[in-house]
């Protein structure tokens, strides 16, 4: 692979043998893309807990300024969900592929 100055456009162009045709690949700040073609991303499933955990501290917050009643509600809750979040981190990363590697 081989690289090349682009003064038009202020990018890096990166010849590729491997590719078809001589295409090029432009590349912006000189940097080469990141992952395979097809490699897959892992994003995690949706989740209410971070939501719950922000009600739990703000309870929290509230709770030191007007009620220990609400300081013991936000700490719980805030307990509660942080263990859930963890849980269901874990059960997802286990459900990953071997190959999946950790960066």
């Amino acid at each position: 692979m081989s690289a090349h100055a682009d003064p038009e456009h202020g990018h890096l162009r990166e010849e590729d043998p491997g590719f078809e045709g001589g295409e090029t690949l432009l590349v912006s700040g000189g940097a080469r893309p990141a992952g395979a073609p097809g490699e897959e991303i892992h994003m995690p499933d949706p989740s209410i807990m971070p939501i719950l955990n922000a009600v739990a501290v703000t309870l929290m917050l509230l709770g030191v300024t007007s009620s220990k009643v609400l300081l013991l509600a936000g700490f719980i809750l805030f307990l509660i969900t942080t263990v859930l979040w963890i849980q269901n981190t874990r059960r997802e990363l286990a459900a990953l592929p071997l190959e999946h590697g950790h960066h």
